[in-house]
């Protein structure tokens, strides 16, 4: 009886201490041509290993913030955690057949997931999409990442910068490299607490998919300064349907982009066509030598624009914010004053987002087409 209410209590207190958040902090992000934009969190612990909250209840953090989905990533390790040892003994599956049910309540996916907890090198990875958790309890290191393949899993390396695998400088070990040789390295999280440069060119260089986890042990609003307008660091996932079959399969073609920090990181062929679901354009020619455009941020992220190479002949407003829903109207004069469409009848604007980031050292380029 003990028990119980010990639970109750602690699902009580947690979703009393996240009701603060208002419903203002709900991710909004559309979706692009021919795919639906999910927003995920595939790096989440609970209290059925080191982590300080109920399964239930980070689906219910996740519907709040209007995620799609979720996958619970508990360390795959034997007698850890009070919520597993002490309530249901060594069964692995259980925090996650909490969460499954109320994602059904609540509209979220979750998907189930596991993290291979070793010692650097090869140090953290996260299994998700598994049958089964309990049957990742492989004592060894190899077995464990030949069970998640015969699982189907989608396996990925975690934080390659955290202090405890590299406290001076992070690396591609060989090992790491052995595992990518064979096959077991699909992705690769790019932002944990903080972006990672060195995991963002690897990203790109061995044609990885970029991942991001909040790796949340304690409830999300310690995370994330809501009262800001900050929210949780989610991967996109650009999935033909709403189903985890669909994510599973955008994951290995890599359709996905990293969201923190109102920050936006990921391909170049993924960031542009996100920025056009994004950004409402509409325009008049005021006359020949002048046009005026309004641009809308359709999404909960805040863009920040600057004037880019290839307008040149045309004076417009070389640097300026875009917040969430918010609309800027301005002119576009030809500054040699001779006629803003010569080419063709169609003049560009063109700019960068300077917070879509396409390398460690590159932005997301745009022109658009004004006729």
């Amino acid at each position: 009886m003990k028990k119980i209410f010990l639970l109750l209590t602690l699902s009580i207190c947690s979703l009393s201490l996240f009701a603060g958040i208002p419903f203002s902090h709900r991710m909004n992000i559309p979706d692009v041509e021919g795919y639906y934009t999910l927003k995920c969190d595939f790096h989440i612990h609970t209290v059925f290993s080191d982590g300080k909250v109920w399964p239930e209840e980070r689906v219910i953090e996740a519907a709040y913030e209007g995620l799609d989905a979720i996958a619970i990533t508990d360390h795959i390790t034997k007698n850890i955690g009070w919520g597993r040892t002490e309530f249901f003994g060594p069964d692995q599956d259980a925090g996650v057949n909490f969460a499954k049910g109320e994602g059904e309540r609540q509209g979220v996916i979750v998907i189930r997931g596991g993290e291979i907890t070793r010692k650097m090198d090869p140090g953290h990875w996260n299994t998700i999409f598994l049958d089964s958790v309990n049957d990742m309890q492989v004592n060894d290191e190899n077995g464990q990442f030949a069970e998640a393949r015969r699982q189907n899993a989608f396996i990925y390396w975690n934080h390659p910068d955290w202090q405890d695998q590299a406290p001076n400088v992070t690396e591609w070990h060989a090992r790491q490299q052995e595992l990518y040789d064979q096959g077991y390295m699909m992705g690769i999280e790019i932002f944990n607490q903080n972006i990672c440069p060195e995991a963002f060119q690897w990203a790109i260089e061995k044609d990885l998919t970029m991942m991001c986890g909040t790796d949340a042990h304690q409830p999300m609003y310690m995370y994330v300064d809501f009262e800001n307008g900050y929210q949780r660091p989610v991967t996109l996932v650009f999935a033909e349907e709403k189903t985890e079959e669909s994510i599973h399969e955008a994951l290995l073609a890599k359709r996905t982009a990293v969201y923190a920090d109102k920050q936006v990181w990921g391909r170049e062929e993924v960031l542009a066509p996100l920025a056009e679901a994004i950004i409402d354009v509409k325009y008049e020619p005021v006359n020949e030598k002048a046009c005026k455009v309004w641009l809308t941020n359709n999404s909960s992220i805040p863009l920040h624009f600057l004037k880019a190479p290839g307008s040149e002949q045309i004076r417009y407003i070389r640097d300026f914010d875009l917040h969430p829903g918010e609309c800027w109207d301005f002119y576009l004069i030809c500054i040699d004053g001779d006629n803003l469409y010569r080419d063709n009848g169609e003049a560009f604007m063109c700019l960068e987002l300077e917070n879509f980031h396409t390398s460690p050292t590159s932005n997301l380029k745009i022109a658009i087409p004004l006729k």
